[in-house]
């Protein structure tokens, strides 16, 4: 039975207590189901009491609960109109809870909360406008997790989870059933707005399960449902959900064998509702992903069992819940819980700010003030200066060749005009600006005119909406304040407005701008002409502005309130927030750190990145990481920057040496080839390719000859007899493994233990050949090798490859039959000089010289995660390649994609921006190549160990070098790191650990060595020139 204690009733925009007022539709509807948690229901229900959006309508379920939790929603619901209760005479759970309170909605949105969380002030209110304003049919926000002691903090994966902010048609389905439920923000209910119509047409599916008493895991029944039939979805950061955790909270069971039976119960229940659901809708990829979820919570849970339950019941219950599952197999595997891992302190300024908004913490202040660039608007800049640099071409045209610079005019012009400026003028226009640069450089009024017009087009085209400025404004509007514009600026008032237009800020009350009002900020005078055109008190006034000293100092010495936004470059560049700018410092031994960032390029770079990972000022961020451990950062800034640059690289050595066709290797030219897809140009001729090519498929033509044995690209000693074996399959004798083992250990070599001494592993590839090795097989092999090949590389085609040895490259010259030139990240300096010789094949590299850090974490970086080639066959008269059974774990495939995804929206962002512009012509300098790189090579060898609990429990695959399918990635960027500051100490570096471009000097020529000495460690040139003069006196 269910029973309402009150109607739908409308409310007045004040944030006391709601009246009373007559019967009208809400536009959100909440529900909150309330079980056992009376402690926390005040927090829960005043969060929904101070909410900014004021037209909705909460709706308290009382499901039985027996701690007295009843008294206080009827208490709220006789104070706020807005609340109602509706009861269960007896506990039906959560599933059930949720149903009756949506079926007692009215609004025209849905959301649901915990009775034991609650919710940020603004969440509601901007989570139903992006899906008034882009027709989204869900809103998911963010989720910050709250400790019992208090501290709250984020989960950047979760926070990750979802790569699109914005997803149409079956991408809305595809996202959510592709990622098998491992991170569950993305199927979690209640940090969601659901369009209602979209509820109702799920909400007929529910009814089975709302018979049933369901609590754990009710949110993916929800969510399969929902997401098969959403046709919108927009991801909103910054306002969501604080989740409380408790130790007695429904997921808790530890000590309480009943509980997780129960528990247990529950999800195969959800998980066979959800199998039924998509059988009816013919839906059998989708079946798949839910399988493979299926298995993923077995294991889960699986871990979490051993807390309550012996092993025989723990097989018994995960039997019934997932009956592919081995508990011997699948349990236990540590990547299960690595997407909780990383946790980053989650920071309060702009919820304070927002408060502070609608009053709610002290201050109610009637006007707002909002500053306006930086505030309101960005720019894609590191400095303001650097948009004189982009209109260096324009100024060359217009001031017919001139030596000195655009941005060096411009900036001592404004200098030169501050300085003239007579006292009864408070700031300076653009006419003043442009005026000294006639009189301090003698260009015409022509050529003062054309650039004067350029300026101001280039605001209006390289400005962008500041999300969170922009949300701000609103949320006053919202609130019914009076919002006020306040500016120190240059610009004329009608630039300003059409950048404001274009940025979505309208229907302002005022705005004050400095060389209009004849009056600025730091002194204080701009602020008393605001209150004094207003007509109100200081105090009645809170300014919101991105300055410290002049938005923030100068704001409250005229008897303001004012609050602080920071601007995101600031973030960015302050090493007190994050350490992402300073990532490449020092990386150019013998260049100064000032020089070596300088490039107008990358200081572009920094500011889209500061622009979208701090638009909020106080996203999360640490003084002691770089990324805060979030993927998308690592992708966007890090992997981006050197993508761009290497695939402008590609794109210039193609067009010099006349390369029409290039053919990226896979795994590691995937991800390059998408970036050379979105910078070809018509002036790029060349077509690309992709085509497999690995260690272990090329093996068949590594070993062509005896002599090519001694050679083999492994190492050794973590080889044993049974994986040696199955290395050279494709050329062993085709026989029972039984047979083989006898074999090989009848001559001495124990089948599963690893070669001790070198002459051992010699020893069995000699065994080997005598009586294991099938000839036949081999040449089987190597002709299939051939044929394929030969018909992917024809004469002129070019190759792209991650690098190295130039190996793999030799050996695509002897099945090819031609030389086949290849671009490489980097060469290592010594076998790839004499194959390139041998072979005849022509090798240009990025880096002249090895990185510091190479290998195992700049592959998976920029490697595609399909499963490897491991060799061809024949098919109906064609080869084809041959891949492994699995290619990376769930972990591991996350984090590859979700990087690589950032990382090609950077090139996108990149291209878009600065398109036509010198700004993107500066890239196929060789030099600004190299700087746009430094952040990567940065993070790769000064990964902060916040952010390296990324790569904890992700496997990296090297059957072929080492023998293994599973390397701990962050063990062995951990062992590389530490060989090059070896190395970099050994060289005498001062700075060993910000090394980038570093080589071996034992494994250098005296030439080379001396060339890399004099370019990247000048000290130890110095030094080491002392040392032979000493020694050799005149």
């Amino acid at each position: 039975m269910v029973e309402c204690t009150c109607q739908n009733r409308q409310v007045s925009l004040v944030f006391g207590w709601a009246e009373r007022r007559s019967a009208v539709a809400a536009t959100l509807s909440v529900v909150v189901p309330v079980y056992g948690t009376k402690r926390d229901l005040p927090a829960c229900l005043e969060s929904l009491r101070t909410q900014s959006l004021r037209d909705a309508e909460f709706l308290l379920v009382d499901d039985a609960s027996p701690d007295g939790a009843g008294a206080v929603l009827a208490e709220y619901a006789r104070r706020d109109s807005r609340f109602r209760v509706l009861t269960h005479s007896q506990n039906r759970g959560l599933f059930a809870a949720r149903m009756t309170g949506a079926d007692a909605a009215t609004g025209k949105y849905l959301a649901f909360l915990d009775s034991d969380d609650f919710v940020s002030v603004d969440f509601y209110r901007a989570a139903v406008a992006l899906a008034e304003e882009n027709d989204f049919d869900l809103v998911m926000g963010d989720t910050v997790w709250q400790r019992e002691n208090g501290d709250r903090f984020v989960r950047p994966v979760h926070a990750d989870c979802v790569l699109e902010d914005e997803l149409r048609g079956d991408a809305v389905r595809d996202a959510f059933f592709q990622q098998a439920m491992t991170c569950y923000s993305f199927h979690t209910i209640w940090n969601k707005v659901i369009r209602r119509d979209l509820w109702l047409r799920c909400a007929p599916y529910y009814a089975p399960l709302a018979k049933k008493h369901i609590v754990m895991t009710e949110d993916i029944a929800f969510s399969v449902v929902l997401y098969f039939f959403a046709q919108g979805f927009g991801r909103h950061r910054g306002d969501g959900v604080f989740y409380c955790e408790h130790a007695s909270s429904s997921t808790g069971a530890a000590g309480n064998p009943a509980k997780f039976r129960k528990n247990y119960a529950d999800i195969a229940q959800v998980f066979a509702f959800a199998d039924e659901f998509l059988h009816q809708q013919g839906a059998d990829q989708a079946r798949q992903q839910l399988q493979k979820a299926r298995k993923w919570y077995a294991r889960m849970w699986a871990e979490q069992a051993r807390k309550a339950a012996n092993q025989p019941e723990i097989s018994r219950l995960t039997a019934a819940l997932c009956p592919d599952f081995s508990l011997d197999e699948d349990a236990n595997l540590p990547e299960i819980f690595w997407f909780d891992q990383p946790m980053t302190p989650w920071r309060d300024g702009t919820e304070r700010i927002k408060r502070a908004i609608l009053g709610l913490d002290g201050i109610d202040c009637p006007v707002i003030s909002l500053d306006v660039f930086d505030t309101l608007i960005l720019r894609p800049f590191r400095t303001p200066i650097d948009l004189f640099h982009t209109l260096e071409g324009k100024w060359q045209r217009a001031a017919r060749r001139n030596m000195t610079s655009f941005a060096q005019a411009r900036t001592e012009a404004e200098s030169c005009a501050r300085a003239w400026l007579p006292e009864t003028q408070a700031d300076v226009t653009m006419w003043n600006i442009y005026s000294a640069m006639m009189q301090n450089l003698g260009v015409s009024d022509d050529c003062v005119g054309q650039m004067t017009y350029n300026e101001r087009e280039a605001e209006v085209h390289f400005c962008r909406p500041r999300k969170i400025g922009v949300q701000l404004f609103n949320l006053a509007k919202a609130a019914g304040k009076r919002v006020v514009l306040t500016s120190d600026m240059y610009l004329d008032a009608d630039t300003i407005r059409r950048m404001l237009e274009k940025c979505g800020v309208r229907g302002w009350d005022g705005f004050l701008l400095s060389n209009e009002q004849n009056a600025l900020k730091w002194n204080g005078a701009l602020y008393r002409k605001l209150t004094a055109q207003l007509g109100v008190k200081p105090d009645n006034v809170l300014h919101i502005g991105d300055n410290a000293k002049i938005d923030v100092e100068a704001a409250k010495k005229a008897g303001l309130h004012a609050l602080l936004l920071p601007r995101p470059a600031d973030v960015f560049m302050d090493a007190d927030c994050t350490q992402m700018a300073n990532l490449g410092h020092g990386c150019l031994a013998g260049f100064t750190t000032a020089n070596a960032m300088q490039p107008l390029a990358l200081r572009c770079a920094q500011g889209l990145a500061a622009n979208r990972f701090f638009d909020d000022g106080y996203a999360p961020a640490t003084a002691d990481s770089a990324f805060a451990a979030y993927p998308s950062r690592l992708g966007y800034y890090a992997v981006g920057t050197h993508l761009l640059a290497l695939a402008k690289w590609l794109l210039c050595r193609c067009r010099a040496d006349g390369v029409k066709r290039l053919v990226f290797l896979a795994r590691d030219g995937a991800l390059l080839r998408q970036a050379v897809e979105l910078l070809r140009t018509d002036a790029d001729a060349v077509e690309t390719d992709y085509i497999p090519a690995s260690r272990r498929c090329l093996l068949p033509a590594l070993m062509a000859n005896p002599t090519d044995w001694a050679a083999l690209p492994v190492r050794w000693a973590v080889y044993t007899p049974e994986k040696t074996l199955k290395l050279l399959s494709f050329c062993t004798l085709d026989a029972p493994e039984s047979e083989l083992r006898h074999q090989a250990e009848a001559a001495g070599f124990p089948w599963q233990s690893p070669f001790q001494e070198k002459t051992r592993w010699e020893s069995f590839l000699r065994f080997f050949r005598d009586k294991l090795y099938d000839g036949c097989r081999h040449q089987a092999a190597y002709s299939a090798a051939r044929a394929y090949y030969e018909e992917k590389l024809p004469e002129g085609a070019a190759c792209f490859d991650m690098g190295y040895s130039g190996r793999l490259q030799a050996a695509l010259c002897q099945l090819t039959q031609h030389a086949v030139p290849v671009y490489y990240v980097h060469a290592d300096g010594r076998n790839s000089e004499r194959l390139s010789a041998a072979y005849d094949f022509p090798v240009h590299c990025f880096y002249p010289m090895p990185p510091a850090m190479s290998g195992a974490f700049r592959e998976f970086l920029l490697s595609s995660d399909e499963a490897p080639c491991v060799g061809f066959e024949r098919q109906n008269a064609r080869v084809v390649p041959v891949y492994a059974q699995e290619g990376r774990n769930e972990a591991a495939h996350f984090l590859s994609t979700c990087v690589q995804h950032h990382a090609l929206q950077f090139v996108r962002d990149f291209r878009d921006t600065f398109a036509g512009t010198g700004v993107m012509q500066s890239l196929d300098s060789p030099g600004v190549q190299l700087a746009m790189s430094l952040p990567f090579e940065g993070a790769l060898r000064q990964l902060p160990e916040a952010d390296a609990e990324l790569l904890r429990n992700i496997p990296f695959e090297d059957m072929v070098f080492a023998g293994e399918d599973a390397l701990d990635l962050r063990t062995l960027v951990c062992d590389q790191s530490a060989e090059a500051a070896l190395a970099a100490h050994e060289m005498g570096a001062a700075d060993a650990p910000s090394r980038m471009i570093g080589f071996i000097p034992e494994q250098t020529g005296l030439v080379k060595r001396t060339i890399g000495f004099l370019l990247f460690d000048r000290e130890t040139f110095r030094k080491k020139l002392r040392k032979r003069m000493h020694r050799s006196p005149k």
